[in-house]
């Protein structure tokens, strides 16, 4: 017996005995059984146009170019996420000295939803929207572990503001971050790195230097170069960084090392 379908295009042949459909030496045979001048035809034809239309992929979802006159479009769902990181944020300290896994989990969420409206699709065709200064909101490097290391930092130090500055015209980064260590005494410390566009949304970093003053704090921190490489791990002074998200005000990274980075641009 012939059994045939329009809209799969499938046809089996197969006994009266009940034995296995064979190879379908037919599909135009389908086509044949229903001809346009039989009613089950535009039946199955307006199944399979519904088949078609429940299961199509919506397109998608490209970010905003930023126009000829290099201003960055605006993304109406771009203000209300930034509030929403916002509350999500108070009290993370930034996230260095970490978060519990449920918390830390809601910020990435609200960072991705951010990413998931960049306005500017290839940030490094657009540098100039990225010069200038930079403060860290949020990264997902944390200084915490060991009580010889990570936790003797946070009980030792308080830090202040981290701030990028960038360069395009030398492509160089300038990393910097104020702190005092147990309210004796203060001090800066700076990271140096080029970068070189490697693609449209990602830039190579080549560490170049840091320094510490006063000299004697430069001291004092290399007495355990732990603390020292994490200061230089949150600035991310070597490998790659991808601009995930960019506009006038804030700006996503994400590095070769799976860390996030959340910047606001210093009025």
């Amino acid at each position: 017996m012939i059994k045939g379908c329009f809209a799969c295009h499938r046809l089996q042949l197969s006994t009266s005995s009940g034995s296995s459909p064979q190879t379908p030496a037919a599909y135009v045979g389908c086509l044949w059984l229903y001809t346009r001048h039989s009613p089950l035809h535009h039946q199955h034809w307006h199944l399979r146009r519904q088949h078609r239309q429940a299961t199509r992929q919506p397109p998608r979802r490209q970010p905003v170019q930023a126009t000829s006159s290099s201003r960055i479009a605006s993304c109406p769902e771009a203000k209300q996420v930034k509030q929403e990181l916002q509350r999500a944020l108070q009290g993370a300290d930034r996230g260095i000295f970490g978060l519990q896994v449920r918390r830390r989990q809601e910020i990435l969420d609200v960072l991705e939803r951010l990413e998931a409206c960049n306005p500017v699709a290839a940030p490094t065709e657009h540098l100039d929207q990225v010069a200038g200064d930079w403060r860290l909101l949020y990264t997902t490097i944390t200084i915490q572990g060991s009580r010889r290391s990570r936790l003797g930092l946070r009980q030792m130090v308080s830090l202040g503001e981290f701030v990028q500055s960038i360069d395009i015209d030398t492509q160089t980064a300038a990393n910097r971050v104020d702190f005092n260590v147990m309210q004796l005494a203060s001090g800066t410390f700076s990271v140096e790195a080029s970068y070189q566009v490697a693609s449209p949304t990602r830039v190579d970093i080549q560490y170049a230097t840091s320094a510490m003053v006063p000299a004697k704090l430069d001291a004092f921190f290399r007495r355990n170069e732990a603390n020292y490489d994490l200061l230089l791990a949150i600035f991310n002074p070597e490998g790659w960084l991808e601009t995930t998200y960019l506009d006038e005000t804030h700006r996503i990274g994400r590095d070769d090392k799976g860390q996030i980075f959340y910047l606001e641009r210093r009025s």
